[in-house]
């Protein structure tokens, strides 16, 4: 046997070896397939000899649903050139199966068309999962056009209402209808503390979904941390002072300014020194400190109360999220505070995390995006 005899075996060889069907067929005078490899069969449970000189045959093998496109797409593509790429189901006795076609055409040394050869291949399992991705994206799409028409609907109908209930609530509270007793008092004040949680629920509700959407309208700028993180402390000191707890800041004037939206990061640092100070630990210590580290500056809130349990933190930032039944009714937020944090963080460009551990207190740590290249180097602990 001669070196290119050998050559051709082996190339032979090799390619039933490969789980894909080749091809060579003939477009002159009439389209016939004169070369099929073994894997139609092995791989589709189609004998070689049913599509071998029968083109009538190799229609029949394609779905019908698939014949006008196919068409199209062939003409259409070799129009660009001589090799096209289609994919269509082909029919085997196991039912229709998606493959795809990489072929092309063959010219003789005076230019003229003379064969069309390639390769099938079967992507019916990637098919399925690119089916199954495209019903799940469908899937959440519908399931996101629920909760906004859900949304719409708390904001309409269910606001106003609440309103009203608050309303005349304080308009009695301040006894505008004549004096109540004692007891009247006591449920009058359950009535106008479950309203209020009930509207923060709402707004809660709102905000996060307009923050999710993008629809908050947050309008980043280059500022300096320290004094809006003074405004912020500013109007909760007092809720520290009547549960207790010191509240200490340390942000220094010469950090590098930061990218943010003053509005929002008020709202972060308020939700997480409040969600700190709700922890029943009189005489305890709440600290904000910040740093610069890398490209961003690093903001903790630390407490020195009871913790946060390895499986309630894997859950800290998800909707509804209420880990320690000990705070007290009046105090307890939406359960919506730490997910509007995180999505608020993120939508800035930053990151979010809790470092904690029961009976040693809790530390979250958020970033911001530096505006200035000449940043600190990261500190001894490594980084954020």
């Amino acid at each position: 046997m001669s070196i290119d005899e050998e050559l051709v075996r082996q190339r032979g060889a090799l390619l039933e070896n490969i789980p894909v069907v080749t091809f060579h067929a003939e477009v002159a005078p009439l389209f016939r397939m004169v070369y099929v490899s073994p894997q139609l069969e092995t791989l589709f449970g189609i004998p070689v000899a049913s599509v071998k000189d029968e083109d009538e045959r190799l229609i029949e093998l394609i779905h019908v649903d698939d014949h006008a496109r196919l068409r199209d797409e062939v003409f259409f593509q070799l129009s660009q050139g001589d090799s096209y790429v289609i994919e269509f189901r082909l029919l085997t006795p196991n039912g229709p199966r998606w493959v795809r076609l990489h072929a092309g055409r063959v010219r003789n040394t005076e230019g003229e068309v003379r064969l069309h050869q390639g390769v099938i291949i079967d992507i019916g399992e990637h098919r399925a999962i690119e089916e199954a991705l495209l019903a799940a994206k469908q899937e959440a799409e519908r399931l996101s056009e629920a909760k906004t028409r859900f949304l719409s609907i708390i904001s309409h109908e269910l606001r106003t209402p609440l309103h009203a209930i608050l309303g005349f609530g304080r308009v009695l509270e301040r006894g505008a209808y004549g004096s109540l007793n004692e007891r009247q008092l006591t449920y009058l004040d359950d009535l106008l503390q479950a309203g209020e949680h009930m509207r923060r629920l709402i707004d809660d509700l709102l905000d996060l979904q307009r923050v999710s959407e993008g629809r908050d309208q947050l309008q980043p700028q280059v500022q300096p941390l320290a004094p809006l993180v003074r405004d912020a402390l500013r109007m909760i000191r007092q809720l520290a002072a009547e549960r207790g707890q010191a509240l200490v800041e340390d942000v220094p004037d010469e950090l590098p300014e930061v990218i943010v939206d003053a509005r929002a990061l008020v709202q972060i640092v308020t939700n997480l020194v409040t969600n700190a100070i709700k922890y029943p630990s009189s005489g305890g210590r709440i600290e904000l400190r910040a740093r610069a580290s890398g490209g961003v500056v690093v903001v903790d809130i630390e407490d020195d109360g009871a913790g946060i349990a390895p499986e309630d933190q894997a859950r800290i930032f998800e909707y509804f999220s209420q880990v320690d039944e000990r705070v007290p009714h009046r105090l307890r937020g939406s359960g919506l505070g730490l997910a509007l944090t995180r999505a608020l963080v993120e939508r800035l460009g930053g990151s979010i995390m809790l470092d904690s551990k029961p009976g040693r207190g809790s530390i979250f740590r958020f970033t911001l995006p530096a505006a200035t290249g000449a940043m600190a180097q990261p500190d001894a602990a490594g980084g954020i």
